[in-house]
């Protein structure tokens, strides 16, 4: 059986990579969007969740931020954008956008100008515990709890951009960056397969224990 070859990636939080990958700053690899939706661009208001990631702010439920009234004050995202909360990224606070929409001043748009680069591998690598507890210090008012389990927990903490466009990232080849990617949605889509069929079962166990509590009537003689 062939062994990968390795390397020593001297970031702590990468530890060894495959000896082909590339190690290179954030800000080489993808770009900060800019856009303020003045004039306005888009009237569509986007929210970010660790649950849910991005989306429309008129699906929110429960409390948080109210909407700006000011539509100038927001930035714009567009599909296939990385939108990360800069004063929550360490809690998990990232999406992939699917909508061309207008987000909060707090957040960072991050887009691919290069054809060797797809998106979704960094999106799911700036989901990892290890990337987010690389973080830690790089923060201004930092409010942190760590579970039991290792995960962080209720954090305010701004990451300035230049200190994450500063990070160094691993890079492998666009035809790994996509075999890595399929990968990973084959085990989301496992997953899911998985949860609905628990779902399901409970549901109809649900069902079948109430239709057993109910009192069994009499048949008249």
């Amino acid at each position: 059986m062939l062994t990968r070859e390795m390397k020593d990636s001297g970031i702590e939080w990468i530890d060894h990579i495959p000896k082909e990958w590339d190690l290179k700053r954030m800000k080489y690899i993808l770009k900060e969007r800019k856009l303020k939706n003045d004039p306005i661009v888009t009237t569509e208001i986007l929210s970010l969740s660790v649950e849910r990631g991005v989306f429309p702010y008129s699906e929110k439920t429960g409390g948080g931020n109210k909407a700006k009234e000011d539509l100038t004050a927001y930035k714009v995202t567009y599909p296939g954008d990385i939108v990360i909360n800069s004063m929550n990224i360490l809690a998990g606070a990232v999406g992939l956008s699917k909508y061309e929409g207008a987000v909060s001043p707090v957040y960072y748009t991050l887009y691919a100008d290069s054809n060797n680069i797809d998106i979704r591998y960094y999106y799911y690598l700036f989901q990892t515990e290890a990337f987010q507890k690389s973080l830690l210090g790089l923060g201004n008012g930092i409010m942190m709890k760590e579970s039991s389990t290792g995960k962080l927990n209720t954090i305010r903490m701004r990451i300035p951009m230049e200190k994450l466009s500063a990070l160094v990232l691993p890079l492998p080849s666009k035809e790994t960056q996509i075999k890595i990617i399929n990968r990973i949605n084959g085990k989301v889509e496992f997953i899911d397969k998985i949860t609905l069929v628990l779902r399901k079962n409970y549901s109809n166990f649900q069902f079948n224990h109430s239709s057993n509590l109910e009192p069994k009537k009499e048949i008249p003689s």
